[in-house]
């Protein structure tokens, strides 16, 4: 590092976990970038301060991970139109009037049920949770032409609420699914000290289902997914292709820089993905 060195980082808690510092760290191998990525971990009573000082300090961009998703939006000076039709930020490029929010966990999903050569057109999804990766999933799902979509979380007023903001912005069935083609698993139960926990109570849940994706990535295998490989689940992923997706996505709002995506950028997430796993 010099005084040349570009810094940007992602801000959490926790955020120990996260594997974005070595993936940014990759992507700026491959195109030549001079620049550090850090992790910092911030509660949440302090995420205005964070972003005030991040931006005093010139931190050319930042991830935020949960729980920060919607609790960043106040202190942006300018977000991005897709970013307020998902309801969440997870992505600042600083300007010189403050930082401008966007959201790529959107197009991660959506990048990632491509890459199985699926897609939401017609499909029945089912969405676990109702934080800030629920709504990233809900709006990549309606606005990938599912059919119909059900919000499964423990508060009704947190999916209503939901439910509410998904349909003020696409004409979209959302109500309870009983049999989905698609279940997309967005909440913690399956990570930390709920690693060895699901939601799905029984793997009976899953007759019929096409693709379980756990946005998950530590532990590799959740409970959720081994649920869904054993009830004979077609694809069963977990959220590090999503992450990487995201990640390439943000990259590319702070570097506008198209080479991630030259060629072979499945090999790329293949080698990384033999990086963490080694790890």
């Amino acid at each position: 590092m010099t005084g040349r060195t570009a810094v940007y980082g992602v801000i959490g808690d926790p955020v120990s976990h996260s594997f974005s510092p070595q993936i940014h760290a990759y992507f700026a191998e491959l195109c030549g970038l001079d620049m550090a990525y850090v992790p910092f971990h911030v509660k949440g009573k302090n995420v205005g301060d964070a972003i005030r000082g991040a931006h005093a300090l010139g931190i050319q961009g930042l991830n935020v991970t949960v729980p920060h998703k919607m609790a960043v939006m106040p202190y942006l000076s300018h977000i991005d139109a897709a970013a307020k039709q998902v309801g969440t930020v997870n992505t600042l490029l600083w300007k010189e009037d403050g930082y401008h929010g966007y959201n790529t966990d959107y197009i991660g999903i959506l990048r990632s049920i491509s890459a199985l050569g699926m897609s939401f057109k017609g499909r029945s999804v089912a969405v676990f949770g109702a934080g800030g990766s629920a709504y990233a999933a809900c709006i990549a799902a309606a606005s990938g032409g599912a059919e119909r979509i059900g919000i499964v979380n423990r508060t009704s007023e947190n999916a209503l609420a939901l439910a509410s903001h998904v349909n003020s912005h696409y004409n979209v069935d959302v109500r309870e699914v009983t049999s989905p083609d698609i279940v997309i698993q967005t909440t913690t139960v399956g990570f930390g000290e709920m690693k060895d926990s699901s939601p799905v109570s029984s793997p009976g849940y899953f007759a019929g289902v096409q693709l379980a994706f756990d946005i998950i990535y530590t532990p590799w295998e959740t409970v959720f997914m081994r649920q869904a490989r054993e009830a004979g689940v077609p694809h069963v992923i977990n959220g590090f292709p999503m992450l990487v997706e995201q990640a390439a996505a943000a990259f590319g709002i702070w570097h506008t820089d198209e080479r991630l995506y030259a060629e072979n950028f499945d090999e790329k997430i293949e080698t990384l993905a033999k990086r963490f796993n080694a790890d």
